[in-house]
C-alpha cells in the first residue's frame, strides 16, 4: 500500500501541473481575440477552471488528503489542457510574439471550431466536479 503522505503531497504537484496548464492553455486561447463565439466561451471557461483550481490549490495544501479522490480527474485534466495546447499550437502558423492572427490560423481555428466546442464541454466538467469538491470541503 501507498504511503499516504507520499500519496498526498504527489496530489499537489498534480494541483499545480493543472493550474499552470489550464493558465497557459487559457493565455493561448485568448491571443485569438475577436474570434467566433466558440472561442471566446472556451476562454470564459478556461478561467473558470483556473478560478475553481486556485481555491482547490490553497486546499490541498491545507488538507491533502480529503482531496485524494480527485487525483485522477485532475490529472485528465492536466492531460486535456496540455493536449489541447499542443493541437492549438499546431494549427497556428504564428510566429511567437505576434500579436495578430493570419488569415490561415482563422481558417483553421474555424476547422477546430467542433474541437473547441468539445473542449470547451469536457473543462466544463472538470470545473464541476471540483466545485462540488470544494463545496464539499466547505460544510
Amino acid at each position: 500500500m501507498s504511503d499516504p503522505l507520499s500519496v498526498a503531497s504527489a496530489l499537489i504537484a498534480i494541483v499545480t501541473a493543472t493550474l499552470q496548464s489550464s493558465k497557459v492553455l487559457y493565455e493561448t486561447i485568448r491571443s485569438f481575440r475577436n474570434h467566433r463565439t466558440a472561442v471566446s466561451d472556451l476562454v470564459r471557461e478556461l478561467k473558470g477552471l483556473e478560478l475553481v483550481l486556485g481555491p482547490l490549490e490553497e486546499h490541498v495544501r491545507a488538507d491533502e488528503t480529503a482531496f485524494l479522490p480527485l487525483k485522477f480527474p485532475l490529472i485528465q485534466c492536466r492531460e486535456a489542457c496540455v493536449g489541447f495546447q499542443e493541437l492549438v499550437e499546431r494549427s497556428s502558423m504564428r510566429t511567437r510574439g505576434e500579436a495578430r492572427t493570419s488569415i490561415r490560423d482563422w481558417a483553421r481555428l474555424t476547422f477546430m471550431n467542433g474541437d473547441i466546442v468539445s473542449f470547451k464541454e469536457l473543462v466544463a466538467g472538470y470545473k464541476s466536479t471540483i466545485n462540488i469538491a470544494l463545496a464539499d470541503a466547505n460544510l
